[in-house]
């Protein structure tokens, strides 16, 4: 008996997976050999730490760097927060993929310029009228304290 892959199926004699439970919450379907619950739980806690990262690298950026201002009210840096989400959990990735021979050859450098153009593309395109920046080197340390924030809440959320 094999599945679909043509590997021996659960519960077959040759096969090193326990047999597949009927009922309850331990079910066998599986996301990144979890349970499908708890996989929906660790995608849906990292991109709500992408957007508390947002929110909270826009205010402390604003708040600590001279030359980069926050204009708005607390639920416009709440949908610029959601914005650097987005743009952080579902395009990056992306563009990570497309740009991998630039970053091979840059070995990784060019990642810095994927979240520049982020960065930049937040501040001048989706909200130029709430977020001004003065300057290239402002926009290199908002792109930092992105970064920096984001990878913090990386290291919470990864098991």
């Amino acid at each position: 008996m094999h599945d679909l892959r043509g590997f021996p199926a659960r519960g077959h004699p040759r096969s090193n997976l326990p047999p597949q439970k009927e009922h309850g919450s331990d079910r066998t379907v599986r996301c990144l050999d979890r349970p499908l619950d708890l996989c929906y739980n660790i995608i849906m806690k990292a991109f709500l730490f992408q957007i508390i990262g947002g929110i909270l690298s826009i205010y402390l950026a604003a708040e600590f760097i001279p030359g980069i201002e926050f204009i708005g009210q607390v639920k416009t840096l709440v949908l610029v927060g959601l914005a650097i989400g987005i743009l952080n959990y579902i395009i990056k990735p992306i563009l990570k993929i497309f740009f991998f021979p630039l970053r091979l050859l840059t070995l990784g450098l060019f990642g810095l310029v994927i979240n520049i153009g982020i960065a930049w593309f937040t501040a001048h395109i989706l909200f130029p009228s709430n977020i001004q920046l003065n300057g290239l080197f402002n926009l290199l340390e908002l792109t930092l304290i992105i970064w920096i924030i984001s990878l913090f809440f990386y290291s919470v959320t990864k098991d």
